[in-house]
């Protein structure tokens, strides 16, 4: 008993000499710094944060982590940290408390500084004073440097108003939906019908498809503007043909093809991928997360990059204060069918439309990720989604309205067009040459034929119910009176057989009496 309690007190007298050699060792040669912070969901009540780096600490007994916006004096706490020693990565919880009188649009942010108070002061790899920042009437250390650039998005577009009817707000306010219920609201009941895989048509397009429907799609143009309006006149277009295709790839697995155009021309290249994938049922209703917006895919999805590499010298309204806006111009039609009975619902953020062809009952739905990237840097800006008017395509397809010449291999009325709306900033317009990185997912479902809801249905089966116990009831009614009927019928009958039988007696009986004289 004397050496297992000698042994526990080894062990006590080891792992506190190791955090204090651990504690004074850090404070005169470790190195604090922060890599990276991970995304985080402003939207989420308590989410969780794990910030990687080099903290020196062995665990987080006393330690306060707080972090700052840029740009700001927004400080968040991060509560409950805790720490795995070997990998120095500290989770712990943030709550947002989002400001609800912030600008309804769209904004970006990035944590640049990490306070860390700990109750050993150590010193972080900055060049500022070390006895300053971790001097012994705080005994903390602040800030830590974060190296490299995490940006982060927060919104205040919350979940679409119908999302609770049929699913759940998730991860930046998207719409998880139910089984069996499908749109970027969750608001259209679809089929669990086996879809087939999409596949290529040609090297610019491929086909999703439906029970009754073949969707082809295609990257038709790529345009670009001074100003996100058609009318403008400062505009250049470059068409996506197969004459322009040098680099082709088509599998059973999905489609791509890049470009190289005229050197003197400001679309110099363009990369269009599209990779499909079938899924087992286990990920219907899932997202792919790409750089913080989060793409639906279900059983069969078709997820879509493309990347074209512009040379801004060669524009025309090069140097222009507002910068410039591109459009990836899209062509859908419908093989089997004409687009006439399509028609459409966009999502509040502009980012996700549904096709609903109503004749055939198929829903095709186009989600674009709103977050996008130049020379692999996400841009501080918000891509969208538009559908083009007539008008708006004979102009954007560099056609004016009485000008119809050549208008049949570049516009067909049997097809909706669709942009991709990406607005640029002079900043991005400086560097000569970039490449922009979009993506967006596809996904294609049925629906039923049946047109009432579920209560609706319940109704009809309990009056059609009642109306069986009815008549049920009615026919007994009616048997049993028939049985009374008859009955008293058959009584009758006996007793005037009776009665006729006793008269014929008596009858008898007086004829055969003597005469008295």
């Amino acid at each position: 008993m004397k050496i297992i309690s000698f042994l526990f007190f080894i062990i006590y007298l080891n792992k506190c000499f190791s955090y204090e050699y651990l504690s004074t060792t850090s404070s005169s040669e470790c190195k604090q710094y922060v890599s990276s912070i991970s995304e985080v969901n402003p939207f989420e009540s308590n989410a969780k944060v794990q910030i990687v780096g080099e903290f020196c600490l062995y665990n987080t007994t006393g330690v306060q982590i707080s972090m700052t916006l840029s740009g700001s004096n927004i400080i968040y706490s991060c509560d409950d940290p805790t720490i795995d020693p070997l990998s120095q990565i500290i989770s712990c919880t943030i709550n947002f408390g989002l400001d609800k009188n912030q600008s309804t649009t769209f904004n970006f942010n990035q944590f640049n500084t990490v306070f860390i108070k700990t109750p050993i002061p150590i010193p972080d790899d900055s060049d500022s004073d070390s006895s300053s920042s971790g001097s012994s009437s705080t005994l903390s250390i602040s800030p830590v440097r974060v190296l490299g650039s995490n940006t982060y998005l927060y919104t205040n577009q919350s979940c679409p108003g119908k999302c609770k009817d049929h699913g759940v707000c998730s991860i930046g306010s998207t719409c998880l939906c139910n089984e069996g219920y499908a749109s970027f609201d969750c608001s259209h009941k679809i089929t669990n019908d086996a879809l087939s895989l999409p596949v290529g048509i040609d090297y610019s397009t491929f086909a999703m498809v439906t029970r009754n429907d073949i969707f082809n799609i295609k990257l038709q143009s790529v345009l670009t503007s001074s100003s996100s309006s058609s009318s403008s006149s400062t505009y250049q277009q470059q068409d996506i043909i197969d004459s322009n295709i040098i680099d082709k790839n088509e599998t059973s697995n999905g489609l791509s093809f890049s470009t190289i155009v005229n050197e003197n021309s400001w679309l110099n290249t363009i990369k269009y991928m599209a990779n499909y994938s079938k899924n087992s049922n286990s990920t219907l209703n899932k997202f792919i997360n790409y750089h913080g917006a989060y793409l639906p895919i279900s059983s069969v999805s078709s997820q879509i990059l493309i990347e074209p590499t512009i040379n801004t010298q060669y524009l025309l309204n090069n140097g222009n204060g507002n910068g410039t806006t591109f459009e990836m111009i899209l062509q859908i039609e419908n093989s089997n069918n004409d687009m006439y009975s399509v028609s459409w619902e966009i999502s509040d953020t502009n980012n996700s439309i549904l096709f609903n062809n109503k004749k055939t009952n198929s829903l095709i739905l186009f989600s674009l990720s709103d977050i996008y990237c130049f020379n692999q840097s996400i841009v501080p800006n918000h891509a969208h989604l538009r559908l083009l008017s007539n008008d708006e395509i004979l102009k954007l397809l560099n056609h004016s309205s009485t000008d119809t010449t050549s208008t049949e291999s570049t516009y067909s009325v049997d097809s909706v067009y669709l942009s991709i709306v990406i607005p640029q900033q002079q900043q991005q317009l400086n560097n000569s040459t970039g490449t922009y990185q979009v993506q967006f997912a596809i996904n294609a479902y049925n629906y039923s034929t049946l047109k009432f809801p579920e209560w609706a249905i319940a109704l009809i089966i309990v009056g059609a119910v009642a109306s069986f116990a009815f008549v049920l009831f009615i026919l007994v009614l009616i048997i049993r009176k028939k049985r009374q009927l008859k009955n008293l019928s058959v009584n009758n009958s006996e007793e005037n057989n009776n009665h006729h039988h006793h008269h014929h007696n008596n009858k008898n009986n007086d004829e055969s009496k003597p005469l008295l004289h």
